[in-house]
């Protein structure tokens, strides 16, 4: 059928509504003898419908509202039933309730029906409560109905091809068209010919049989082939598979040639008379040659198969299901018992399997010579293209996982399973169909539970060599500390130059193809839930998480909202063990979601509060985990001052606010990790002249018309600075709008060219209630103090010289102890700088 709509409906009557001829007439002919029924007792049947319903019930009848109702709710009812039931078929009795109705409705008037208006009656819901709910019914099913729908799910049971299951991956249909043509062509004479299809364990016999069978169909071989298919597995524990064969041969051609059914039968019986299953394999030749009525009953049977208009065409699967008896003796079947002129079998085998029996059970020395007498004509199964092989693989597996584990979407990608399909021991891990299905099932079985908390291409790689080895993913689990260390080395998992005695060397590494697995998981030793962290590596060996893992969810759900009391609990259990310890490090490391200030501060309240719990552990307990949380914490700092998205002055204000004067749960190693890593730079890379950026003269003096003083220039490394030239006598200074007031050290860079220059620091200061703005002056010449006034000190300081640039270190807050401090200030912070005469200034920094 061309017309996708036709097939949509032919394959929906087929399946739901005629199943077959059988389906269609039956009904016709029960309506057919239930109306000759009714004809034979009619008036009776009138009789006892008008004592007991129409004068008992139908005269009576005091509410129409109510009947409508029961009417319609039946109708409800009768409507439900048919869609749950998805058989919409006309039953026997239905038809002959319809003929009821047409007779007394419009052909006879003996009864009057109970008027609901003028035309319509009561007796006229009859009809409507047979055929509308089944109308409805086939409508809305039909409508839903998907002919073709996947049966891809959680697990794919991996049926072979068949009628609801016709989807051709491995494109074996053209071949089984060719051998059907070559059969066609084909009619032998006086024995059978036997034509074997060989292929793995796996490689899609069963679904070849059905492609075969499928190509036979058609009316042209119809007229040519009786096709019999004989599944031996089915009958394996009968007490002859030669009786059996012979039964099914005999039913297959019985309707067309009632003589040669007899023959065969008595050939069959003759057959289980004279042999038991047991003793074939030694004792059937002799009787076959011992008794006359055996060896005359074949002749017989020989004689009329020859003589049928049809060809025999017997189709053997399922052979290297068998046990080894049984294997013998159908091979026998086909060249002894049922070895009939006019005859063709197709047996579809794995011929390694079958040799290995005929070399146990018949000490034959050269078992394909044994196999090549039996079978004339021998074709071979493929292997499936490598390429074609990740393909499949590929598309039932992104398949799978997105259908059955929607929400893992953001862990994997198809380029990922792409990545880890390249390797070259593809074809040793994933041979054929069955195995892509067993492996997908086996996936999604592991992942489904712990997919957030793996690295997916570790663990696909993981689950190959599982897949293929189950008992070496049982010695990594048991050599966890050697396996761990590797990812450590610079040559993961490379051959040892010594034996060393442990199953983790010799059998897993010491394996070509699964020491190639363990070398493509460590590529990605560094990402995420990598098998490498020690926290994430029993993830890869259970179905589900350890009892006190912390999963990614149940962190985000703790962090991501304000510190409470429960969640300071759920802390204080997760910081119990060093196992979740190590784990809740992670989740803080690893944690993404800090895209504004606000998220930034909870994050670092949160951290903090974990931090204070660990240091009021034991410290022998604790390790060193309390030193890593200010390590995450000016990690993500950084991190996110470098977001170009982020206003990176508010961030550090914030911050440090939060660290050194309101933050509940902050502590010394928090302040001195920040003060340490931060630094707030005035003009780091400064560009344009400084009169737009708040520069002004010290006496507030108009200085536009002095805008030519300032040239800003490029240094040799692409950085900017600015050289002032202007009279001694004047002073520019800057404000910083935003400096926390903990910054206590700094750095300068200045260049100097003539001899007077000054370079002042300006600081805020408190005595009492008394705030002042104070002065520190630098003179570069050995340490010396020297104070100008009460509010200058000059401060001699030997720079460090660095390709002409002086750059001074001071410590204020030492600074301030050995000047103002003792006329009763204390240092509140550094509010700016100054400049005077002609020097280069590069930057400042306070930190």
């Amino acid at each position: 059928m061309c017309d996708s709509k036709k097939t949509k409906f032919e394959i929906f009557l087929g399946q739901y509504v005629f199943k077959s001829w059988e389906d269609f007439f039956s009904p016709i002919l029960g309506s057919i003898f239930l109306c000759s029924i009714y004809l034979l007792f009619e008036s009776a049947i009138e009789d006892a419908l008008n004592k007991y319903w129409v004068i008992k019930v139908v005269k009576d009848i005091q509410s129409e509202g109510l009947l409508i109702i029961l009417v319609g709710l039946l109708l409800l009812i009768h409507s439900a039933y048919q869609i749950h039931s998805k058989n919409f078929s006309i039953r026997a009795f239905e038809i002959f309730v319809l003929v009821f109705y047409t007779k007394y409705r419009c052909l006879d008037t003996i009864w009057d029906f109970h008027p609901i208006s003028y035309t319509i009656t009561f007796f006229d819901a009859l009809p409507l409560f047979l055929l509308l709910p089944k109308i409805i019914s086939i409508v809305s099913f039909y409508k839903g109905f998907e002919p073709n729908r996947s049966t891809i799910g959680i697990i794919d049971p991996d049926v072979p091809l068949s009628a609801t299951n016709p989807k051709d991956e491995l494109n074996r249909n053209r071949f089984a068209e060719e051998l059907v043509t070559v059969l066609k062509a084909t009619r032998p004479s006086e024995r059978a010919l036997v034509i074997g299809i060989n292929g793995a364990w796996g490689s899609g016999k069963t679904s070849l049989q059905y492609l075969i069978e499928k190509s036979l169909l058609t009316n042209e071989t119809k007229s040519l082939f009786y096709v019999i298919n004989f599944n031996p597995w089915f009958y394996s524990h009968s007490k002859s598979l030669s009786h059996a064969f012979l039964t099914i041969v005999r039913n297959a051609i019985k309707i067309d040639a009632y003589v040669i059914s007899k023959s065969l039968s008595r050939y069959a019986n003759t057959v289980i008379k004279n042999t038991e299953s047991f003793f074939f394999k030694t004792q059937f030749l002799s009787e076959l040659r011992s008794s006359p009525s055996l060896e005359e009953d074949l002749a017989l049977v020989k004689a009329r198969v020859k003589n049928l208009k049809k060809t025999l065409l017997v189709i053997i699967d399922d052979l290297d299901r068998l046990a080894g008896e049984e294997v013998i003796e159908v091979l026998r079947l086909v060249r002894l018992v049922g070895d009939f002129p006019n005859t063709i079998y197709v047996i579809l085998y794995d011929k390694e399997y079958v040799k290995r029996v005929v070399n146990e059970n018949l000490n034959e020395h050269n078992s394909s010579i044994y196999i090549d007498k039996i079978i004339q004509v021998e074709y071979t199964i493929p292997e499936n293209n490598l390429d074609y092989s990740k393909q499949l693989l590929l598309n039932h597996l992104s398949t799978a996982i997105e259908k059955a584990i929607p929400e893992s979407k953001r862990f994997w990608s198809t380029e990922e399973i792409n990545a880890v399909l390249e390797i070259e021991q593809f074809n040793y891990f994933i041979k054929h169909l069955r195995d892509i299905k067993r492996f997908t099932n086996n996936f999604l079985l592991r992942y489904k539970s712990i997919y957030s908390e793996v690295n997916f291409k570790q663990f696909i790689l993981l689950e190959l060599l599982r897949y293929r080895h189950p008992e070496l993913a049982v010695i990594i689990f048991n050599y966890k500390d050697i396996f761990l260390s590797q990812f450590a080395s610079n040559d993961p998992f490379g051959l040892p130059e010594i034996d060393l005695p442990n199953d983790f060397w010799s059998k897993v590494v010491g394996q070509e193809n699964t020491r190639s697995i363990l070398k493509e998981m460590a590529k990605y030793r560094t990402e995420l839930r990598s098998i490498s962290d020690p926290s994430f590596f029993p993830n890869y060996f259970t179905l589900t998480l350890l009892s006190n893992f912390i999963s990614e969810g149940e962190f985000n759900v703790n962090l991501t909202s304000e510190l409470d009391g429960n969640k300071m609990n759920k802390y204080k259990d997760w910081i119990k063990d060093r196992y979740s310890r190590n784990m809740l490090l992670y989740r803080f490391r690893n944690y993404e979601s800090l895209g504004s200030i606000e998220s930034f501060i909870n994050f670092v309240n949160h951290l903090g509060f974990v931090q204070n719990e660990i240091l009021a552990m034991d410290r022998v307990s604790s390790g060193n985990s309390s030193e890593e949380l200010p390590m995450i914490f000016i990690n993500k700092y950084l991190k996110l001052s470098a977001n170009e998205e982020i206003d990176s002055k508010t961030l550090y204000a914030k911050t440090s606010s939060y660290v050194f004067e309101t933050g509940e749960n902050t502590s010394e190693m928090l302040q001195s990790v920040f003060r340490s890593n931060t630094s707030f730079s005035v003009s780091g890379n400064f560009n344009g002249s400084p009169l737009g950026h708040g520069w002004k003269e010290a006496s507030n003096r108009d200085v536009n018309h002095l805008n030519s003083i300032f040239r800003p220039q490029v240094n040799n490394k692409g950085g900017y600075f600015m050289i002032f030239d202007a009279p001694f006598d004047f002073r520019f200074d800057f404000t910083f709008e935003s400096a926390p007031v903990f910054l206590r050290n700094s750095r300068t860079e200045i260049k100097t060219f003539r001899k007077e220059w000054a370079f002042y620091i300006k600081v805020n200061a408190f005595r009492g209630n008394e705030y002042k703005e104070l002065f520190f002056r630098l003179l570069d010449q050995d340490p010396t103090l020297g104070k100008v006034s009460d509010e200058e000190f000059t401060v001699g300081i030997k720079p460090t010289i660095i390709d002409e640039w002086k750059v001074f270190e001071l410590n204020l807050d030492e600074l301030f102890r050995r000047t103002f401090a003792s006329d009763g200030f204390t240092l509140l912070s550094v509010n700016g700088i100054g400049v005077r005469g002609n020097i280069a200034f590069g930057k400042f920094q306070l930190y």
